[in-house]
């Protein structure tokens, strides 16, 4: 699949960086609250 660049202050791998760059649907992000119920699901990844 190749190299993807992560922002280091991201909250996600390389997988949603490539569904983020490659369906732009909306222009919109994610609501604060989205992501700190998702971080609280799936735990911050280790790097």
């Amino acid at each position: 699949m190749g190299e993807v660049q992560v922002p280091a202050d991201a909250l996600w791998l390389a997988q949603t960086q490539r569904a983020v760059e490659n369906f732009p649907i909306s222009g919109r992000g994610l609501e604060p609250a989205h992501i700190k119920a998702l971080a609280l699901i799936k735990g911050r990844p280790h790097r």
